[in-house]
C-alpha cells in the first residue's frame, strides 16, 4: 500500500531554493477499503467525516474512480481527470465513494514559488477542483516525481521542485484550454495512451 508513497525530510538548503516537496505518492483504493490507509504521519492522517487543515499546498491527481472533495463552500464530485488543490490553513476533507474506491497520486509543498503564483491568483482556494480530463503527460510527471523521491539521490529536492512547477504550470494550461477541447474524445485518447504506457507487452 505504501510502495509508492513517500513522506521527505527536509533542510535549510531545500527551502532556500523557493519550493519544497514534502511528499509524493500514489495510491489505489479499491471498493469498500478502509480510507484513508493507516500508516500516513499524523500530520497528514485524517478523517474524511472531520476533515484536516495543511500547514502546506498538495496537488492531489485523480486517475481512476470516483469520489468528492469538501470544502467550506460545499462539495464537489470528482472522477477520472479531477484535480484537487489544496491550499495551506484551508479546512478540506476528501474521499473515494466506498463502492467503486480510486486511484490518486499526488504532490506535496511550500515555499516562496507557490505563494507567489497564490498572490497573483494564478490559483485560488475559490476553486480548488479543477476538471482538466485524463493526461498521459501529468501522470507521467507525478510517476516519475514519485520515483524520485524514493530514490533521494544528492539535488532530487530541487529536481522535485521543476517537476512540480511543470505539473502547476501544465495544470494551468489545461485549465486555460478545457473549454476548447472535445472532453470525451481527450479523455478516450488519453485513458488509451495510458493504458499503453502501464500495459505495454500487451
Amino acid at each position: 500500500m505504501f510502495s509508492n508513497v513517500k513522506y521527505l525530510s527536509i533542510n535549510k538548503k531545500d527551502e532556500d531554493w523557493g519550493l519544497t516537496v514534502t511528499t509524493a505518492g500514489f495510491q489505489s483504493i479499491g471498493p469498500h477499503a478502509a480510507y484513508p490507509p493507516v500508516g500516513h504521519p499524523s500530520r497528514y492522517w485524517f478523517q474524511p467525516a472531520t476533515g484536516r487543515v495543511l500547514p502546506e499546498y498538495q496537488i492531489i491527481y485523480v486517475t481512476a474512480g470516483e469520489g468528492v472533495f469538501q470544502h467550506r463552500a460545499g462539495k464537489t464530485p470528482l472522477g477520472p481527470g479531477s484535480l484537487l488543490l489544496v491550499f495551506p490553513g484551508v479546512w478540506h476533507s476528501y474521499s473515494p465513494r466506498p463502492d467503486i474506491g480510486w486511484d490518486t497520486c499526488w504532490i506535496g509543498f511550500y515555499g516562496a514559488f507557490p505563494d507567489h503564483r497564490a498572490t497573483k491568483l494564478f490559483f485560488t482556494p475559490g476553486q480548488p477542483v479543477l476538471d482538466i480530463g485524463l493526461s498521459a503527460e501529468l501522470v507521467t510527471l507525478f510517476t516519475t516525481a514519485i520515483e524520485l523521491a524514493k530514490q533521494q539521490k544528492t539535488g532530487y529536492q530541487q529536481a522535485l521542485s521543476g517537476m512540480t512547477m511543470h505539473v502547476l504550470g501544465m495544470a494551468y494550461y489545461m485549465m486555460k484550454n478545457a473549454l476548447f477541447d472535445d472532453k470525451e474524445i481527450t479523455s478516450k485518447i488519453e485513458k488509451a495512451c495510458m493504458i499503453m504506457r502501464d500495459h505495454p507487452d500487451r
